[in-house]
């Protein structure tokens, strides 16, 4: 389901006027949708949690951000205002989740929010369109390319997975427990960087260890059964690797990256990962050819994929290729070619 109904536009463009709202401090009693600075304390057993612990943070009321009772709360109150309440603390809390606490909170003001009228000025003011309808369509366009990517994507996976489930593969055992290991250090290194240990990331989300690995095993034979498959189709389908395929591949991972195409090319010749880059791509293409054989109901038709800019309209001009930053690689087992140089839904932006 693809397609774009009125309703989510309205709930676009309800978010950009938020984004645009003006914000007003006033002298009365905080209401549902005003926004209110508080300091908060929270006690669990008798004991000031001094990660709990804010000062002039904005709160919007109604959001629920902290607790739903505390919405209640401010309801009614005013600058100067100070209450307690005693409630649970979310279940996903560090350490103290679910436990009941006591909340004690300062209001230090109260703010009104004023959202912008949806007309032409404020078209002009939030996007650089001249009036609402060309706004509205833009988001639609936006929205639909999204949903359409989306479900492209998901797609892919539901059709590789009825592939796999036909193939019967013993898997090396060695493949399987290096996966394991690999995901284990990812662990521990994003442990590192907050500080703690693995355990301890392992607990803040609700997990252990025991059930991490056993995850990461199922999610192991699976990638390691779907990258011998699809090797051994690439190599049965015969798939060719042109040095243009490499410089994409190098420039799709610069966008993803943030980094300058010419950096990641260098990053991959330094630690000599240019099999795994051409392996990525062979696997692509071999899901690729998967996907084209399979039998697909209710996606958009050519004409509507040309529109939203996901298929390539053979009536148009070609572009003129600039690619200033990513320099030419050898593919491995061809002849290298002469070197190349190369280089929330925002409306008007993909």
């Amino acid at each position: 389901d693809w397609d774009v109904t009125d309703e989510q536009i309205d709930e676009q463009l309800q978010s950009l006027r938020e984004r645009y709202a003006e914000v007003d401090e006033v002298d009365r009693a905080a209401a549902d949708g005003d926004l209110v600075t508080v300091n908060l304390d929270v006690t669990v057993d008798g004991e000031k949690l001094e990660s709990a612990h804010v000062e002039d943070a904005l709160y919007e009321i109604g959001s629920g951000g902290v607790t739903p009772k505390l919405d209640e709360e401010l309801i009614g109150k005013s600058a100067g205002d100070e209450f307690t309440y005693d409630d649970n603390l979310p279940d996903d809390y560090p350490e103290h989740g679910g436990k009941p606490a006591t909340f004690a909170v300062t209001v230090v003001d109260v703010r009104e929010k004023t959202l912008p009228d949806l007309d032409d000025d404020f078209a002009a003011s939030a996007s650089g369109f001249d009036t609402i309808a060309e706004l509205r369509d833009d988001l639609r366009t936006s929205l639909r390319r999204r949903n359409v990517t989306n479900a492209q994507h998901e797609l892919r996976g539901k059709i590789l997975d009825a592939y796999l489930a036909r193939v019967d593969i013993e898997l090396p055992p060695a493949m399987i427990q290096g996966e394991v290991d690999e995901r284990l250090h990812q662990l521990e290194h994003q442990a590192e960087q907050y500080g703690m240990s693995a355990d301890d990331l392992l607990s803040m989300q609700a997990s252990d260890r025991e059930t991490f690995t056993d995850d990461a095993r199922t999610q192991a034979t699976s990638s390691v059964k779907a990258r011998l498959v699809l090797d051994r189709l690439a190599e049965t389908l015969d798939v060719k690797i042109e040095t243009s395929d490499i410089e994409q591949e190098i420039l799709r991972h610069a966008q993803q990256s943030n980094m300058a195409p010419n950096e990641v090319a260098k990053v991959v010749q330094e630690q000599g990962s240019l099999p795994v880059l051409v392996g990525d791509i062979m696997r692509r293409r071999a899901i690729d050819q998967i996907v084209e054989a399979a039998d697909i109901e209710g996606e958009p038709d050519e004409a509507t994929l040309i529109e939203l800019g996901l298929a390539e309209d053979p009536d148009a001009e070609p572009a003129e290729e600039s690619s200033k930053d990513a320099p030419g690689l050898i593919v491995p087992g061809q002849k290298p070619s002469e070197e190349s140089e190369s280089e929330l839904i925002v409306p008007g932006r993909d």
